[in-house]
């Protein structure tokens, strides 16, 4: 079953253009991963996925519990001077236009990491990932003054969603430890983390190997086919580190220079003569 489909993406800068008719799609449960070489587009496409970047054109629709959402309706749009008329429901276009962000495609079910770990350094480990339960604390902001007990109760299940979550991730030592003390390799779980406890459907995962040793890169491997397999996580993946791909991944999706060249199984995408010749090396090497 199809989770998140990817139709004719194209974005521009300018008169650049990023990426061309990208489309693809992420099977429920699975781990597809994006590769390619420097500059093919590939974090463009999480940027597009995720609400950083509006895309051109194309389509990029989530399949939840109670429907199908187009993630490019969520973002709103810039407002032009033919949103005010006619004035025929003015205060919702607007609204939509001006108030559509990134925010509302994590709410709609979608997490990100990033290439180079944006964690709050200066707050423990436990309040970082409390900081990405926000939403479980409710908007009363008088509520959490006098610690009422709806806010308490939901402090509490804040608070324990994030133990677990550490505990899973062999960080419970480091619950009240500042972040920015972390080790490399322990800041990169801790973000993983703090990903989660947004309560993802679908989870980007920009190059989560970067930097990591060769018992760091797979001990992220095995926590990534766990969230997978035991949680019922779904993994989109960009990473250079081809062993982990090809270890992990159910399914590859290949581009270069912005368009899609190859997707498949790990084994048909490792013997494509484009892939081959694009981003593994030339014809005739193949992925060790």
């Amino acid at each position: 079953m199809t989770l998140l489909s990817v139709r004719d993406l194209d974005m521009h800068f300018g008169g650049l253009r990023a990426l061309s008719r990208v489309s693809f799609e992420v099977g429920r449960g699975s781990v597809v991963s994006l590769i390619g070489p420097n500059g093919a587009g590939k974090t463009t496409v999480f940027n597009c996925i995720t609400g950083f970047y509006r895309a051109t054109s194309g389509s990029i629709r989530l399949s939840q519990s109670r429907g199908d959402v187009e993630l490019l309706e969520l973002l709103g749009a810039p407002l032009t001077v033919a949103d005010l008329f006619p004035p025929r429901h003015l205060f919702r276009r607007l609204a939509a236009k001006m108030f559509g962000g990134s925010h509302r495609i994590a709410r709609a079910g979608v997490a990100r990491t990033f290439q180079h770990i944006r964690l709050f350094r200066e707050l423990t480990s436990l309040e970082n990932l409390l900081v990405a339960q926000h939403r479980r604390f409710g908007r009363n902001i008088l509520a959490g003054l006098v610690g009422s007990r709806g806010f308490l109760r939901a402090e509490g299940r804040a608070v324990a969603l994030a133990l677990e979550w550490l505990q899973r991730f062999e960080l419970e030592t480091e619950v009240d430890r500042p972040a920015g003390e972390l080790s490399y390799g322990q800041q990169r779980r801790l973000e993983i983390a703090r990903a989660l406890c947004t309560d993802p459907i679908l989870l980007c995962l920009d190059e989560p190997a970067a930097g990591l040793n060769d018992t760091e890169t797979a001990a992220i491997a095995r926590l990534i086919r766990e969230l997978v397999d035991q949680h019922g996580v779904t993994v989109l993946l960009i990473e250079h580190d081809m062993r982990l791909v090809m270890e992990i991944s159910d399914h590859i999706v290949v581009l270069d220079h912005g368009e899609v060249i190859a997707r498949g199984s790990p084994a048909m995408v490792q013997h494509d003569p484009r892939v081959l010749a694009a981003y593994l090396g030339t014809e005739g090497e193949g992925v060790e």
